[in-house]
Order: C-alpha cells, then structure tokens, then sequence
C-alpha cells in the first residue's frame, strides 16, 4: 500500500511539472513581443540587436560612437522613447539612400563602378553624414548636462581606443600608416 501511494506521489510530481514547465515556455517575456523591441515602450535595446546598423547590430547603437555609449547614461524611459522617434525618422529619411549606396558599394567590389557613379557615393555619404550629425545633435537635445557630459567622455574614449587600433584595416605603427600584421605592443600586466 505504502509503495502505490509513493507511485502515485511521484507520478502527480511528474505531470505537475511538467505542466508548469510547458506553461512556462509557452509564455513570452512581457516586454517582447514579435514586432516591438525589447526597450522601454518599443525604443531599441540601445545595445546589440539584429543584423545591421543603426542600433540593430554591429555598427549600430551597440558599435563605437553616440549612438553606442546612450546605454551607458541611465536614459529614462521618456528620453528612450524620443531618442527611438529620432533614430526611426532619421532611418525612415534614408532608407533609399542607404540602398542606393549599399547597390553602388556592390559594383565597386565587383570593379564595375562607373566615375558618375563614384561621384554619386561621395555625396550620397556625405548627405548620410549630415543628417547623422543632425540626428546627434537631436539626441543630445534630449539629454542632460551631466548624461552630455558623460556621453563626450565615452565618444573620446571610443574614438582612442579606434585610433589605437588603427581604425577600419588593422593596426598602425603610427598616425596614417597601416601596418596590417604588426599589432600594437602588448603592455605587461600590472602586478599591484
């Protein structure tokens, strides 16, 4: 009698969780849903996120630059918000151009970049640049003096360390000089 009651105690244990274990799994976190980002109100992570740029990947809001260090700010979740209706209104403004340069990088690569057509990158990067200094300065709008304060000393910290090593291509000896397979002399441990 003893050993049915332990089988029927072990055998409730085991449904019971196991249908807390499904139920679980089957719930999504609060926060995320199929078409809305993981950040406060729908704003972006402001960190690592899907292929991409613009605060969706590498390069983006988690790459080197503004748009990188606002994780490190303590932003609150309104200046989240409006910094997210930037940075969508400024991708939704370039989203041609940013196709049409990604088609004419294509045909560089391939070599079959036409003069026009290479005139027609530069100000296509150019026009880009602009409006991601306007978008920036949008966003600094936001912030407070202490969070701008805090903000410029990681764009200067991020921008040292991307010189340090020698910024896109590898390494250099010094300012201006690409040295691809000599890396930087590794500076010995401290012993405190």
């Amino acid at each position: 009698m003893l050993t049915r009651i332990k089988l029927f105690s072990a055998g409730l244990a085991l449904v019971l969780f196991v249908f807390v274990s499904a139920t679980c799994l089957a719930q999504q976190p609060q926060n995320q849903t199929q078409n809305q980002s993981p950040g406060a109100g729908g704003a972006p992570p402001f960190g690592r996120g899907g292929p991409g740029r613009h605060g969706h990947g590498p390069g983006g809001a988690g790459g080197p630059g503004m748009l990188g260090a606002l994780r490190e700010l303590n932003l609150t979740d309104d200046q989240k918000q409006q910094i997210h209706k930037i940075i969508e209104a400024n991708l939704e403004s370039t989203k041609t151009q940013h196709g049409e340069l990604r088609q004419l990088m294509q045909k560089r690569f391939q070599g079959t970049l036409t003069a026009d057509e290479e005139a027609r990158a530069k100000a296509l990067r150019e026009q880009m640049e602009t409006s991601g200094k306007d978008t920036e300065s949008k966003v600094a709008a936001i912030l407070t003096p202490e969070q701008k304060a805090k903000l410029e000393e990681l764009k200067k910290e991020r921008k040292a360390n991307h010189d340090r090593f020698g910024g896109r291509g590898g390494f250099r000896k010094e300012p201006g000089q690409r040295n691809q397979s000599t890396p930087p002399p590794a500076t010995p441990p401290v012993e405190p």
